[in-house]
């Protein structure tokens, strides 16, 4: 890599960081003073013995600095715009240290490639001309986020507009991007789309609450996102689709994709003909508001890893429909009916997510359950004795972690206690987090110490109630390898609220 550096041509040697060449002169790395002096002023802000590092490794510095150990994981909720994309460092402040720095961070474009516009934030405005000048054409991590416009006599013909016109002009160049946008936007928006396709695109995630489904803005941005051929991660949330909708937002997404996040599209039934021909499809996130109508099985995903549903009914039917041979990762969150009795669709359908995974033959390694709601402080009812049968079935033996939360009690804590002369429930678990469990430290204690001398690496619990214990510390100091800790949160009764 070749770098312009206080007017002297680098060439940096990832493969070699032995060597450094400039104008043609290889300087070993004992040689790395030689070089920052031949680059460089002989100024009090280069005397630090930090500069007489090589160059390449001050970059990776910088880089590890400004945009963290990784530019953009796939975020977990395509509703949460993901704090990774916001810098964790400021290249500015960098050009700021001394002159070697300011050069080498002036000349490395990639420092300036991750860029995080929020309309509230007036320096922000500044900030996104300087990182699209110094970027010059390095593909972007670009995130706009465009609250509602509390004020909109603000929303004039000036700094804010220009500068939204200006980081959308830049879509094209974007390799990873993150929209959030009210519906007051969506006009405004589309009309300012540049005519060039982002066509370097691999991950958008578009948190668009409010918006028409059926909309030719809602339309037109879905076309204009799922052109990109390169596209691996596609991410909605706010648009309620149905039927024929869900049909036209989906069928330009290019059929190699690997994550599809569809966290408000309320019929799996409208999806599966668009999901049959995502032959490398890994990750899918869905809502299913209603139970599907298709024959069993009727969909097989056959590179699937992981599945994410959320809903407040039963999701028999649709696990019923499902064969995933390669499914790793399942979260269930499972909301409360409020409309219905407490102990209306308590089971998820367990029964049937044990014969999914007998069918598809997975290895569950990862499993989430959530059961929210509540009403006037009420909590949802937990159907324990399901969800307890389905994990001490022998098909869920490869589960290393396991999350719940929800009012669960002593019965599965007591149900997760392995017992002499007993078969071992989960005899492969390394993590388990309990949050919201109505039960004692006493309870708790003795599961954590059943498990310690097998898998168990870490233990979490959330108790509701009062306590004064010890536990956790008590608990570190008797088992030093394995990370315990408890909470206690006295709950108001009428508000469902923690006290204090």
């Amino acid at each position: 890599m070749e770098y312009q550096i206080m007017g002297k041509t680098a060439t940096l040697r990832n493969e070699e960081p032995q060597a450094t060449i400039v104008d043609g002169r290889e300087f070993p790395m004992e040689g790395v003073e030689m070089f920052t002096s031949d680059i460089a002023p002989k100024a009090k802000d280069n005397a630090s013995l930090v500069n007489k590092l090589p160059i390449e490794l001050l970059l990776e510095i910088f880089w590890r600095y400004v945009h963290g150990e990784d530019i953009c994981p796939v975020p977990s909720h395509a509703y949460k715009i993901p704090t990774s994309c916001q810098s964790s460092g400021d290249p500015v402040r960098v050009s700021q240290v001394c002159s070697l720095w300011r050069a080498i961070a002036f000349s490395s474009p990639t420092l300036w490639s991750t860029i995080y516009f929020n309309t509230t934030v007036r320096s922000h405005f500044d900030r996104l001309s300087h990182h699209i000048h110094r970027s010059a054409a390095v593909p972007l991590t670009l995130t706009i986020d465009m609250q509602r416009i509390r004020r909109p006599k603000l929303f004039q013909p000036g700094a804010m507009q220009k500068a939204l016109q200006s980081a959308l002009a830049q879509l094209p160049r974007c390799r990873r991007l993150y929209l959030n946008f009210s519906w007051e936007m969506q006009t405004w928006l589309v009309q300012n789309l540049p005519p060039t396709p982002p066509l370097q695109l691999e991950e958008f995630s578009a948190y668009i609450p409010g918006w028409s489904s059926g909309s030719r803005s809602t339309l037109k941005l879905c076309t204009y996102l799922h052109s990109s051929p390169r596209l691996l991660a596609a991410k909605w949330k706010g648009v309620h689709a149905f039927g024929r909708t869900t049909e036209l937002l989906v069928q330009h997404i290019p059929r190699d994709v690997r994550v599809v996040e569809m966290e408000d599209f309320h019929s799996l039934d409208d999806l599966v003909p668009f999901l049959k021909g995502c032959e490398r499809l890994e990750r899918l996130s869905s809502y299913i508001s209603k139970a599907t109508r298709l024959q069993s099985p009727a969909l097989r995903l056959d590179h699937l890893q992981s599945l994410s549903l959320s809903t407040m009914g039963n999701l028999a039917a649709t696990l019923g429909s499902l064969t995933l041979p390669s499914l790793t990762e399942l979260t269930l969150d499972h909301f409360w009916d409020m409309g219905h009795a407490g102990v209306l669709h308590a089971d998820i359908g367990w029964a049937a997510l044990l014969a999914m995974v007998e069918r598809s033959g997975c290895r569950i390694q990862r499993l989430t359950y959530k059961r929210n709601g509540g009403n006037n402080g009420e909590d949802p009812y937990v159907a324990e004795e399901d969800l307890l049968h389905t994990l001490e079935s022998p098909l869920f033996d490869s589960l290393t972690y396991l999350s719940l939360e929800g009012s669960f009690g002593n019965a599965t804590l007591m149900g997760l206690t392995l017992l002499p002369g007993h078969r071992k429930t989960l005899p492969g678990l390394k993590s388990l987090e309990v949050k919201g469990c109505w039960s004692t430290d006493g309870v708790w204690s003795e599961l954590v110490m059943s498990r310690s001398g097998q898998a168990l690496e870490s233990a979490h619990i959330l108790l509701r109630g009062p306590s004064q214990s010890n536990f956790s510390r008590d608990m570190m100091l008797v088992l030093p390898s394995v990370d315990v800790h408890a909470e206690w949160r006295e709950l108001d009764h009428k508000t469902g609220l923690a006290l204090g």
